[in-house]
């Protein structure tokens, strides 16, 4: 798996992208993740000089704040969601998209930003942890 999609943690819906940051400039794309009209024109003028550095991260930075939205990237057997939510926040707001495309054994990283925390596990794993926590 070597994809990616933008995530909304409110319903759990997905949208595969082409380019996360390229996919979000486009304004249509943002209003139908739901991301508030003011985020959509700010985040559509930002620039992007460059394929990857400053201005992409700001672009992800700015999208993840204004709507929380969470980062999807696959890599093989490996993914990576990225966020600034709560990390137990982000898991639940995933499981969906997360049982509709991992197998047991795909290594699963959770990275809060800016700063961390970061959570790794397989999904089988992360899966069993996070329906303890929620009964308990």
């Amino acid at each position: 798996m070597k994809e990616g999609a933008w995530i909304e943690a409110a319903t759990g819906r997905w949208h595969w992208i082409d380019d996360h940051a390229d996919w979000i400039r486009r304004p249509d794309n943002a209003r139908r993740v739901g991301l508030p009209e003011e985020a959509v024109l700010r985040i559509a003028r930002m620039p992007r000089r460059q394929w990857n550095g400053e201005d992409r991260r700001a672009i992800l930075q700015a999208t993840m704040t204004a709507g929380g939205l969470i980062r999807f990237r696959g890599h093989g057997v490996e993914v990576t969601f990225e966020t600034t939510l709560n990390l137990s926040v982000a898991i639940r707001a995933t499981a969906t998209f997360m049982a509709a495309q991992m197998g047991p054994l795909t290594y699963v990283r959770f990275n809060r930003l800016p700063a961390g925390p970061c959570l790794g596990a397989v999904y089988q794993d992360l899966m069993d942890f996070s329906c303890e926590r929620q009964t308990s």
